[in-house]
């Protein structure tokens, strides 16, 4: 039979808990931890319970075993009877000081508990600090990686508009130069028919099939290397040797051309539900080149040779590839197809080709 008297004394320097023991049965000799043990078990209203896990009616156990936690040393005081206990609060941050509700001034001065408690507060604020970089590390590597794939956007988008050593001259902030080029081979195209096709269709059919045709006829600019100046409804111009002069740019145009021709077989009449027609004229000749405008800027050419190879479409043959002197004689027939001469016409007079030289069509 033991019976306890617990109290806590505070003071500036250390706090002592002193656990009175009044011995009946002094031939037992009890250790620390059986103490505490007896001392729960008088405590609980239902030990077994307790034991069992349920805390149903041992609220006050409850609360002596959350209420104070302390370290140190417990000292046998055979003179008196009792346990002195030497010891300091056990805390680790200034949270469950607070909670505690105590005050770094009542730990004593040279206690290793004040250090710990700072100590422990700077490297939770440290560990803290390090997160948040983290988090703003992580964060700024998305924004980077938005950022770059917007950016290829924006470069992807500007390139369809541009020549790309335009676009870089414009990006940054240079004046592009008007170029004059000796020689390049343009070519215009436009469907057979197209103004009886928008009068029997509704507007949606027209566009489908426009973007089903130009889509074909843009995938084919990459293949042959030839660059695409512009489309006006349904009038297709494209340039060789501009704004990258190339020796074979009239062989590249002829390439493009037949191309074309092929592909514009696939894209059906939304009328007869046949394919469509297109003419194709091409003309090789010097031009100038340059920049025009700020607002959605183009990249335009100017010159005779973009006039004639208009006519040269426009007095063309439906399915038929109609070649200037200059673009057939650079040209040549290609594999599997013949080149047919037309004679002279109004667009020789035009452009002023010598008497001798004639019109022709690929077949």
């Amino acid at each position: 039979s033991l019976s306890y008297r617990p109290f806590l004394s505070q003071s500036s320097s250390q706090s002592q808990l002193v656990l009175g023991k009044l011995i009946l049965h002094v031939s037992e000799k009890l250790t620390v931890a059986e103490l505490f043990v007896n001392y729960i078990r008088d405590s609980c209203t239902d030990w077994e319970s307790f034991q069992a896990g349920n805390m149903e009616g041992n609220q006050n156990v409850l609360e002596l075993l959350h209420a104070f936690l302390f370290k140190g040393q417990m000292i046998w005081m055979e003179a008196i009877q009792c346990v002195m206990y030497l010891c300091s609060p056990k805390l680790r941050s200034l949270e469950e000081l607070e909670e505690q509700k105590m005050h770094i001034s009542d730990i004593a001065q040279h206690d290793a508990t004040r250090d710990l408690i700072l100590l422990n507060q700077q490297r939770l604020a440290e560990i803290e600090l390090s997160n948040q970089l983290e988090r703003k590390k992580e964060e700024l590597r998305i924004l980077s990686k938005n950022l770059e794939a917007e950016r290829k956007k924006t470069e992807t988008l500007l390139y369809a508009m541009l020549p790309k050593h335009v676009a870089n001259l414009l990006k940054e902030g240079k004046k592009v130069e008007a170029g004059e080029f000796n020689s390049c081979t343009i070519l215009f195209s436009d469907i057979v028919t197209f103004t009886n096709i928008c009068s029997a269709c509704e507007p949606i059919q027209i566009v489908n099939m426009l973007n089903s045709m130009y889509s074909k006829f843009d995938r084919l600019t990459s293949v042959h290397n030839v660059y695409k100046v512009e489309t006006i409804g349904d009038a297709y111009m494209v340039v060789g040797g501009v704004p990258v002069p190339i020796a074979s740019h009239a062989k590249r145009v002829a390439n493009f051309a037949l191309g074309m021709r092929t592909a514009a077989r696939e894209v059906m009449n939304p009328i007869t539900g046949e394919p469509i027609q297109i003419r194709v004229g091409i003309h090789t000749g010097p031009v100038l080149a340059g920049v025009v405008g700020e607002k959605m800027p183009r990249y335009c050419l100017f010159g005779d040779t973009v006039n004639t190879a208009s006519r040269m479409e426009s007095h063309g043959l439906p399915n038929k590839i109609h070649l200037s002197p200059t673009s057939g004689r650079d040209t040549g027939p290609a594999a599997g197809e013949t080149v047919a001469c037309r004679g002279c016409s109004v667009c020789w007079k035009r452009a002023n080709f010598p008497g001798n030289q004639q019109g022709a069509l690929h077949k």
